[in-house]
């Protein structure tokens, strides 16, 4: 008698408000798979956001373990859908783990559970049905990152040949991506390596998180965040090279966790607005790393986005001008804590400085709102963005909101740049930053990331409440 296939190995992570789950199959055909396990990316002991342990009490399932911000699971289920094929064996187990190493930060994500909206997300290799989908997809091309893809009338994208002329990153093999009643699949011929379908799939699923925190009427935002030691998130906002990274990066090794590099998606939630991670991958330049004694130490290392572990970032050709880092190399390098998301406790307006130390000054509402609206940007999930919702679903009970703001997507809709969505959808996202706005303390801050210490800046901030505004803002000099 033939062994039994090997399991497809999935992973189970939250991202915010988003419980997302990605299973690799190695498969070519429609054998269903028997079993679904889990993998994991982490090795430490879970800890909920107060300590208390598994979330509301409750017993985990039998045969559950939590390790960092992954749950490890082992439960009985069938393949669904006619894309998926045969069981994952080998490569399945490194492209999950590949995918997971990009998502998963260390602590379970502090989002409320009732509040969670699942996206369960499968990649098999199926080129036949691939090839199918190529056929027929005919709409207008829309973008994702540094790719075109063409739209189906049954809701599926595909991977167009052609690529915006400006691309800079290595192109994507062939895929698509399907919408089925139980979640999606990534279809890739049958010869996809596991590198590439785990590059392919991290980047998918990416968009498909930030289609999710768009719809709830999150606004992606220039912006970085960390925690500070009350738990909650401290988002600096400025123009390129004002030092936010520098000084979310500082906070965090000083007392919290760090949410974002350059991106920050602020959405409405439980008890207000919070921040959550944008891509999950923080993005620091080399002036930060130096400026923070870093510099040394990453070049040492090897990073999965800049060669791998075969290469450290000291023997590339070319420096890279921002060095990207998954959750855990930034823990293991930089010697910072992550986390997918805190609620919003302040924010820290940034501005240039040529006094010999930082100046926190008070700031009016108008003058917040335009420097929130100055910072916004489009979401991160391209041209799979759908309409935003009325964000004050937020408020109501969970089996309400769950019929109002979850349904299934149906068929897709590219969503425009704020400038070109409808009056309606504009009006709707400025309330949105108004009252992000009212229920958030601001100050200002004006301070030169190249004459003042990080530590000089954020000992000047306001640990919670925001500095008295004066009628007009102060202007730094």
């Amino acid at each position: 008698m033939a062994p039994p296939p090997p399991a497809p190995r999935t992973v189970i992570a939250d991202w915010g408000p988003v419980t997302w789950s990605y299973t690799a199959e190695n498969g070519a055909g429609n054998t269903p798979a028997d079993t679904t396990a889990t993998d994991t990316a982490n090795s430490s002991a879970y800890e909920t956001a107060d300590g208390t342990g598994f979330p509301e009490a409750t017993e985990p399932p039998d045969g559950t373990t939590y390790t960092d911000g992954a749950r490890v699971t082992t439960e009985q289920g069938t393949g669904r859908g006619p894309w998926h094929g045969t069981a994952a064996g080998p490569g399945g187990d490194a492209e999950s783990t590949a995918v997971a190493a990009h998502l998963v930060t260390s602590r379970p994500s502090p989002w409320p559970r009732p509040d969670r909206v699942p996206l369960d997300i499968r990649s098999t290799g199926h080129t036949t049905a691939l090839e199918r989908l190529e056929r027929i997809a005919s709409g207008p091309p829309g973008r994702l990152r540094e790719e075109y893809y063409r739209p189906a009338r049954d809701g599926s994208w595909v991977r167009a040949p052609h690529r915006p002329p400006e691309s800079a990153e290595p192109g994507l093999p062939r895929h698509a991506l399907v919408r089925d009643d139980e979640g999606w699949s990534i279809l890739h011929e049958d010869a996809t390596g596991p590198a590439e379908r785990a590059r392919t799939g991290q980047i998918l699923l990416r968009a498909l998180v930030a289609a999710e925190l768009a719809a709830r009427g999150g606004v992606t935002v220039h912006a970085s965040a960390a925690t500070d030691r009350t738990g909650r998130a401290v988002l600096f906002l400025g123009d390129s090279g004002a030092g936010k990274s520098t000084l979310a990066l500082q906070l965090a090794r000083r007392e919290g966790r760090l949410l974002s590099g350059d991106r920050t998606v602020l959405v409405p939630g439980p008890g207000g607005w919070w921040a959550v991670g944008a891509g999950l991958l923080p993005r620091f330049r080399w002036g930060t790393l130096e400026g923070l004694g870093l510099a040394g130490r990453v070049r040492g290392a090897a990073l999965l986005r800049h060669g791998g572990a075969s290469r450290r970032v000291a023997d590339l050709p070319e420096t890279p001008p921002k060095v990207v880092f998954t959750p855990g190399e930034a823990e293991r390098v930089l010697g910072v804590r992550t986390a997918d998301c805190a609620p919003l406790g302040r924010l820290v307006l940034i501005s240039g400085s040529g006094r010999e130390r930082p100046l926190v000054h008070g700031v009016t509402r108008r003058y917040v709102v335009a420097a929130v609206r100055r910072q916004v940007l489009p979401s991160d999930a391209g041209c799979l963005e759908r309409p935003s919702r009325d964000t004050r679903t937020h408020d109501l009970p969970g089996s309400a909101r769950a019929s109002h703001d979850y349904a299934p997507w149906g068929r897709l809709v590219a969503g425009p740049p704020l400038s070109g969505r409808s009056s309606r959808d504009r009006a709707l996202r400025t309330a949105d930053i108004a009252r992000l706005v009212r229920e958030a303390p601001a100050a200002g801050l004006a301070w030169d990331p190249l004459r003042h210490r990080a530590d000089e800046a954020l000992d000047a901030c306001p640990p919670v409440r925001s500095v008295a505004a004066p009628d007009r803002p102060a202007r730094a000099t």
